[in-house]
């Protein structure tokens, strides 16, 4: 998303044609995930922030950064279950039951570069 208020537009539009969408650099903290319910009115969020570790220790410089999300149509919020998050390690892991002996492991994981390097 590069932020979210630069990429909701987009998400937004991929509502109409999607199901399940998975976003990464929303960039918002905990307490703003929210915002994710508002990208479109058939869908529901999970998310998890990279800033939590940085607002916790009142650490701050810079531009926000990271941070994972998934959203689905509210229809089949019965087949999703969210299997485990790691705030600390930004990722995230939710389970999609297509049929009653099939699923699919979503896995969504922020890894950011860490680098002095300008290549």
């Amino acid at each position: 998303m590069h932020g979210f208020k630069n990429g909701v537009s987009y998400v937004s539009n991929l509502c109409e044609i999607s199901d399940v969408i998975a976003v990464e650099e929303h960039w918002l903290s905990d307490n703003k995930l929210n915002l994710v319910s508002t990208v479109h009115p058939d869908f529901v969020r999970y998310g998890v922030s990279s800033m939590n570790r940085l607002l916790q220790t009142k650490i701050y410089a810079d531009r926000p950064f990271g941070g994972v999300g998934l959203l689905w149509r509210r229809q089949l919020s019965s087949r999703i279950k969210v299997l485990g998050a790691n705030v600390a390690a930004c990722c995230l892991a939710v389970q999609f039951n297509i049929s009653k002996d099939k699923s699919i492991l979503i896995t969504l994981v922020y890894l950011p570069c860490f680098t002095t390097s300008s290549d």
